[in-house]
């Protein structure tokens, strides 16, 4: 097994074991209102989006990098 495979199960377990340890209510105040949820929701949530920011600027980066074809100049 890859050892990025066995990174990602493990932190998806510390994730899961996280947000059962952190069921308690919490009041959220956004700019225009407020939300009362699970901290394990607001967590689950947060995790979600640092992974698809995550996902989306190796992605931008991976493209960027693209090696350039040196021209051949005769002279």
């Amino acid at each position: 097994m890859n050892s990025k495979y066995v990174l990602v199960i493990v932190l998806l377990v510390v994730l899961v074991l996280f947000l059962i340890l952190n069921s308690a209510q919490t009041q959220v105040n956004f700019i225009f209102f407020k939300v009362i949820t699970s901290t394990a929701i607001l967590i689950f949530i947060s995790a979600i989006i640092g992974f698809i920011i995550g996902a989306a600027l190796s992605h931008t980066l991976s493209k960027s990098k693209k090696p350039v074809k040196a021209k051949n100049a005769k002279v």
